[in-house]
């Protein structure tokens, strides 16, 4: 209650809730305004401001930049791994190519033969998905397990819906990127070209096969 000296300061935290349709502008103007007298009686050059972090900004904000550089080489790891899977399963198109002609000749229509490729890319997604999901679990909770201290009871880190709806994007988007060049394959394959390949002989990748398998390599 005395006037600040140079020897002297003042700095307090808490935690509060905000109330119903209050946003964090507006409790930072009411803090703002609740302060004026302090300003006024003992810190006319308003030295101490006080400041409204959200709480998970104030215990991880400095994390950010190191959450966001890991996501990015998840998504980079992801990519590549969708192009080996690409690249296999083109490779695998170009082998099946009697086969594939055989079906079209006897009537499949094209766009089912190209959803057949995206089929199998969505049941290697899932299960990479799957796979996938159930070691990150486990590896969180090895981390967790040797954090040397507690982590804040509001700070969850099992599954949640949004962990669920990245999976599920995640699964589709890598099926779509593993499958439409095996897709686009079976679309530009006449059945008369794949035909003339022998039935004990592997048919010979095209130009534009070669060209699509450099792209995916690049």
């Amino acid at each position: 209650e005395s006037p600040v000296s140079e020897s002297q300061s003042y700095a307090y935290e808490g935690i509060a809730r905000l109330g119903p349709g209050v946003t964090l502008a507006a409790a930072r103007e009411d803090l703002l305004r609740a302060h004026a007298p302090t300003w006024e009686s003992q810190d006319p050059d308003r030295v101490v401001a006080p400041v409204v972090l959200p709480l998970r900004e104030h215990h991880v904000g400095e994390l950010r930049p190191m959450m966001l550089a890991l996501v990015g080489a998840a998504a980079l790891v992801l990519l590549i791994a969708c192009v080996n899977v690409a690249s296999v399963m083109l490779a695998r198109a170009v082998s099946a190519q009697r086969e594939v002609g055989v079906r079209a000749a006897i009537g499949a229509p094209a766009r089912r033969l190209a959803w057949q490729q995206i089929a199998e890319s969505l049941v290697l997604a899932v299960a990479g998905a799957t796979l996938g999901t159930m070691a990150g679990l486990w590896c969180t909770s090895l981390l967790l397990a040797g954090l040397p201290r507690e982590a804040p009871p509001w700070l969850a880190f099992g599954p949640s819906a949004r962990v669920i709806g990245f999976v599920v994007t995640a699964t589709i988007g890598a099926a779509l990127l593993a499958g439409i060049a095996p897709m686009l394959q079976a679309l530009r394959t006449s059945p008369g070209s794949a035909l003339s390949a022998t039935a004990g002989a592997r048919a010979s990748a095209s130009l534009g096969q070669r060209r699509l398998l450099k792209s995916a390599v690049v």
